[in-house]
């Protein structure tokens, strides 16, 4: 993760969390919750990248593989704030799991021209 996305990404995780907080703190929490599972889910995602163009091939079955642990760990997050609704809020639980898409798509929009 780039430290301009990491930035960008806790800026709106603590944007989000404090505006959250005052409304209810298990919209807070949940957030908080998806958050956690956006990050692992992008670093898992990075490692996977950088594992096929070491690689230069791979197998479909280990391919599968790592598409199922992702459903599991983003299955697991809302599982559990659905199973802990006086904790969690489900809803606010998935939105943070976008967070890193949502941050990725705020750099491609407002990134610097001619970086590279």
């Amino acid at each position: 993760m780039s430290r301009e996305l990491m930035k960008r990404c806790l800026f709106l995780t603590l944007i989000v969390s404090l505006i959250a907080f005052v409304i209810d703190y298990r919209i807070a929490l949940g957030f908080l919750f998806g958050a956690i599972g956006s990050v692992l889910l992008y670093l898992r995602n990075v490692a996977f990248c950088n594992a096929v163009l070491d690689e230069k091939n791979t197998k479909h079955l280990k391919t599968f593989g790592r598409f199922m642990q992702s459903y599991a760990i983003m299955a697991i997050v809302l599982i559990v704030s659905a199973a802990k609704p006086e904790i969690l809020n489900v809803f606010a639980s998935a939105f943070g799991l976008m967070l890193v898409k949502i941050c990725l798509i705020l750099e491609t929009f407002y990134g610097k021209e001619g970086k590279g």
